[in-house]
């Protein structure tokens, strides 16, 4: 299914409850596979917060449904306010002027979520901006699992930062808690608008006894002479795994099965979004496109650093994500 086949809408709370069994579809299938391992129970009490939510005067959800309806990503949340016990849960304390709520400066994230056979076509990402679409708030406040590592790179990469951790509720895992400036977000849309970034892209993370494969880009490559992992073009229609299975057969030669997608980020030059996803290398032989690659090599992300020229966007993979993997 291709991301054109997707429809989000924005709701408010009487539609969001109207519509809970979608939301519950969704939360209970996502949350039941690790790191959380949720059953019957964590669901049925977290839609019983769902319900007392959708009271709330501010509170905003996202549906995103299939061509057939099917429901198959979500996200919702509302305003905090200022008696909430968020700030309340961390586990080390921070100034008062951070924690300080009024009912209209902090947007509550509660849940995003997307169900696995549509992930890695954007829909987490336009879930994301709708729900935050026109948002007067100036935050964004979430809690993520610290081992969902491909949220926590997805959501580093849309502009949020950690600012502490965090029990979210009684018996709860310790969970990252991070924010977003909203401003930024807009900026950044705004930005992306302008300098015209219609293009996708994919890139490869094939990991080897803690190295990583890069090439230098060869002759008929967009930008050659880069030392960068393999990357391409999403065609239209192509779903994201199935690009990044087609362009490192094409470019190396080899057979991979994706794996996760761990991160999101914008070239330098504003032309593509890229999309960064691990993969496990399953067979064929390491044959270089000699247009695409001029050369191959397995590097610590120390070792890449060291090279040069590379892209700039790059290095925050290297430094901030792949540690994490």
């Amino acid at each position: 299914m291709t991301q054109r086949e997707i429809s989000t809408e924005l709701m408010d709370g009487p539609a969001a409850a109207h519509a809970e069994e979608a939301f519950r579809d969704v939360y209970a299938e996502v949350f039941a596979e690790p790191p959380y391992g949720e059953g019957p129970e964590e669901v049925a009490a977290a839609f019983r917060r769902f319900r007392s939510q959708t009271r709330r005067r501010t509170f905003r959800a996202a549906l995103s449904r299939g061509a057939g309806g099917e429901p198959v990503g979500i996200a919702y949340g509302h305003a905090l306010e200022s008696d909430n016990d968020w700030w309340g849960r961390l586990t080390e304390p921070v100034p008062d002027e951070v924690r300080r709520e009024d009912g209209r400066r902090t947007f509550g994230l509660m849940e995003l979520a997307v169900r696995r056979a549509w992930r890695g076509q954007g829909v987490a990402r336009r879930l994301h901006s709708v729900v935050l679409d026109g948002l007067t708030a100036e935050r964004v406040l979430l809690n993520v699992h610290p081992n969902n590592v491909a949220a926590t790179a997805a959501y580093r990469s849309w502009g949020y930062r950690k600012v502490g951790d965090a029990h979210p509720y009684d018996a709860a895992d310790q969970h990252a808690v991070m924010m977003l400036d909203v401003g930024s977000v807009h900026a950044m849309e705004e930005t992306m608008e302008e300098t015209g970034v219609k293009q996708e892209a994919v890139v490869a993370v094939l990991r080897e006894d803690g190295r990583i494969l890069v090439i230098l880009r060869g002759p008929q490559a967009r930008r050659p002479g880069h030392w960068a992992p393999p990357a391409g073009t999403i065609e239209s229609g192509e779903r994201q795994q199935d690009a990044l299975v087609r362009e490192v057969r094409e470019e190396l030669g080899l057979r991979v099965a994706p794996l996760a997608k761990v991160w999101e980020s914008a070239t330098d030059d504003g032309g593509f979004v890229l999309h960064w996803w691990t993969a496990a290398v399953e067979g064929g032989e390491l044959v270089p496109d000699p247009g695409e690659v001029s050369e191959v090599r397995w590097v610590t992300a120390e070792e890449f650093m060291e090279l040069q020229p590379t892209f700039p966007g790059d290095h925050s993979f290297f430094t901030d994500v792949l540690p994490k993997l």
